[in-house]
């Protein structure tokens, strides 16, 4: 299109849409989020008035996992023998970590001193730091001395000079979760939901939850960063990850 974004109508940008939809096939969360972004470009770069009603966001189904409670996740990790599958879990947990980045730490990313997570390269693009609390800490600290001591990858697969699979983790969770006897559909993932859900259900700022997830949310910009929040809030974060997994 041969024309300055100034002069483009709002009819050019629903073909636009239109096309990403049925050529492109993106899913409608990834056209309301080239519907964002269009929307702050006319509102804040031209300065140009948006209307909702001639570009509106399109539907969708959104269906809420089902979390487990603090109580279940409690007592899933407690119930777990294997002191490496136990590892797993109260990081994913306690630390909110996709199990891709659980898959690649490195001995070298656990910060005890501070008691946190280097986390490289997530899934928005961007290092971050997790939180580690000393109930989390302690089981990671008997799982290394008791489990080979790796120096390379914290968590190594059947090859040592690899790091575990992630269908490895995922089968072992749901092994044990048949075993407890759960029909939820627990997935690694899940311990992720849980640990924000029970952030927010103590009423701690989204923002901050976010920032521990290292979810990307575009234009925002976060004042609230891991080291910048207000230590009220650091200080209830850390108490809370750390009394939640006081009964490991």
């Amino acid at each position: 299109m041969n024309k300055s974004p100034e002069s483009v109508s709002f009819a050019e940008i629903r073909t636009y849409l239109l096309y990403m939809k049925n050529i492109k096939k993106l899913a409608p969360r990834s056209i309301n989020a080239h519907i964002s972004q269009l929307r702050f470009f006319h509102l804040y770069v031209l300065n140009k008035a948006w209307d909702v009603y001639q570009v509106p966001f399109m539907k969708f189904t959104t269906i809420l996992p089902k979390v487990l409670s603090q109580e279940e996740v409690l007592h899933f990790i407690k119930t777990m023998s294997n002191l490496k599958h136990k590892a797993y879990i109260v990081l994913l947990y306690s630390a909110g970590l996709r199990v891709s980045e659980l898959r690649h730490l490195r001995y070298g990313d656990v910060d005890r001193k501070n008691l946190r997570i280097y986390i490289r390269n997530s899934k928005s693009r961007s290092d971050r730091y997790a939180i580690l609390s000393k109930n989390a800490l302690k089981v990671l600290t008997d799982y290394w001395y008791r489990c080979g001591r790796p120096k390379e990858w914290l968590f190594p697969g059947a090859k040592p000079n690899q790091p575990v699979a992630s269908y490895t983790i995922n089968r072992l969770i749901k092994r044990h979760a048949s075993f407890l006897g759960i029909e939820t559909n627990v997935t690694p993932h899940l311990f992720r939901h849980c640990f924000a859900t029970h952030l927010y259900e103590q009423e701690t700022d989204l923002l901050v939850i976010q920032k521990l997830l290292g979810v990307d949310i575009g234009f925002m910009s976060i004042l609230h960063t891991f080291g910048q929040i207000s230590h009220t809030t650091h200080i209830f974060i850390v108490l809370f990850l750390v009394v939640g997994l006081q009964k490991i």
